[in-house]
């Protein structure tokens, strides 16, 4: 109460007591301070409520964005899902024209999860079916009706596929129709044919088939095509590139045969 009643006693003294010429000149003085703030304030007024207002609205700028950035990755998740199912058709519809054993034959469609590089000389696929699906080791991988490659390891969900490529692949196979025997052997790259009778002759472009012998392999499955001769006539046997007829690098999927490989 004392302090506040210093403080009028002061006003009262300032208003009344001192001379008028004093008080004029104190509130002349404070009008000059006062002015540009008060001229700055009225000026920019409607500037900083534009400041305030865009301030507010850069919170729902921001919650919009964040809206459309998740339509964005659902729209690229349905196009990514739809291109997946027209990859599968396309492939059922190439398999309904293959005849023979691939046709015959209990399949499962398995998309290409990985491509296993590790080894060149070793080449591998990992798929996205498996024991749950009833795939098995040794059953033969085909792609258009053409043989890639066997199961090496199965697990619930997933398996391996061995390329026919591989160096460390092995399969029985025959020339197409008069069933010359050979073995399919691998480079890491190509495909070879070897141990063909010497003194047989073989035309360029002989079909190439499993021949059912000496594993699990059914018969009659399509390896490719004979092409170049890798032998002399001086070789107890002859040997053979292959053409396969599906380029492996380029594939997103192939089917398992659900043979019984016991």
């Amino acid at each position: 109460m004392t302090r506040r009643f210093i403080i009028y006693l002061g006003l009262v003294l300032v208003l009344f007591v001192l001379p008028i010429t004093l008080v004029s000149k104190l509130r002349d003085t404070a009008l000059t301070v006062v002015k540009p703030v008060a001229h700055f304030f009225v000026t920019h007024s409607t500037g900083l409520r534009n400041s305030v207002n865009n301030f507010n609205q850069l919170g729902d700028l921001r919650d919009q964005n964040t809206t459309l950035e998740g339509q964005v990755i659902s729209l690229q998740q349905q196009l990514i899902d739809q291109n997946s199912i027209k990859q599968e058709n396309a492939d059922l519809r190439k398999q309904l024209g293959v005849t023979g054993i691939v046709h015959d034959t209990a399949k499962v469609l398995a998309q290409i999860a990985l491509y296993n590089n590790a080894d060149p000389l070793d080449p591998t696929f990992t798929i996205t079916v498996g024991s749950s699906d009833g795939v098995k080791v040794g059953q033969p991988a085909v792609n258009q009706g053409v043989l890639i490659g066997r199961v090496i390891s199965v697990r619930d969900h997933s398996a391996v596929v061995r390329s026919v490529r591989s160096q460390k692949s092995l399969i029985q196979a025959w020339i197409d129709p008069d069933h010359q025997l050979g073995v399919i052997t691998g480079t890491g790259n190509t495909a070879t044919l070897s141990y063909i009778s010497q003194g047989v002759t073989i035309p360029v472009k002989s079909v190439v088939e499993t021949s059912g012998l000496g594993g699990t392999l059914p018969q009659g499955i399509l390896i490719g095509n004979t092409g170049a001769s890798l032998s002399a006539k001086s070789d107890t046997s002859q040997s053979f590139t292959i053409e396969q007829l599906v380029d492996p690098s380029t594939m997103q999927s192939m089917f398992i045969l659900l043979v019984d490989t016991v």
